[in-house]
């Protein structure tokens, strides 16, 4: 059973905030200790890169060998119809520029774990 994560605003004391910050830009782990022992762990987050590759499963093909043995071109003219207008009022200059973004932040992270 996993246990569910409380979050604290560290902005309230800043030397705890400068640490979480310091953890976070330099993806290390901090003990925090009370006369020599282990009081807690202070992990950076996930980076967003690592998250998104264990949300996105890789697709399963019924045939690897023949990739169309189970395409269906009526299906997916009714897929894209339905679809036509999910991005109906997205600012989708935005969302490119976010998602852009957020691939360039993994890449650096990629880059400085090498």
């Amino acid at each position: 059973m996993a246990s569910e994560q409380i979050s604290f605003d560290v902005s309230t004391i800043p030397q705890l905030a400068d640490l979480a910050e310091e953890v976070r830009r330099t993806r290390t782990t901090r003990l925090l200790k009370r006369d020599g022992e282990t009081v807690a762990v202070l992990n950076p987050p996930a980076s967003p890169a690592k998250r998104a590759r264990r949300t996105m499963p890789t697709p399963k093909l019924a045939d690897p060998h023949d990739i169309w043995k189970d395409y269906d071109p009526q299906q997916v003219r009714q897929a894209m119809h339905q679809a036509q207008d999910s991005l109906a009022g997205v600012d989708t200059k935005t969302l490119i520029l976010t998602q852009v973004m957020a691939w360039l932040r993994g890449r650096e992270g990629a880059e400085s774990a090498r």
